[in-house]
């Protein structure tokens, strides 16, 4: 699927197999077939989300959108735990400037 964003935060349908791991389980193909099923995209980065506890971060959130919605999203995230092992993620509204 080409990117329909020119956002380059754009993920796109195939995020875990665009770097961020080099195979595709059978939860990621399932994940990728109801994604292609109702016309969703990822918003991910490749910006990891969960800490180890070594410390190194790990893939595990994933934030499906529809083209249209991924086209004015961000995905951003944060530094803030909020006492969990996971990243708090933000999902921002781009809004486009008047000129």
């Amino acid at each position: 699927m080409p990117n329909p964003n020119p956002n380059p935060s754009y993920g796109g349908p195939s995020l875990w197999r665009a770097g961020i791991t080099q195979t595709t389980d059978a939860r990621g193909k399932l994940l990728e077939q109801l994604m292609d099923d109702h016309n969703m995209v990822a918003l991910n980065t490749g910006a990891g989300t969960y800490i180890r506890q070594t410390g190194e971060l790990s893939h595990l959130d994933v934030a499906m959108a529809t083209t249209n919605i991924a086209r004015v999203a961000n995905w951003i995230v944060t530094n803030e735990t909020i006492g969990s092992d996971h990243l708090l993620v933000k999902i921002i509204k781009i809004v486009a400037s008047k000129k």
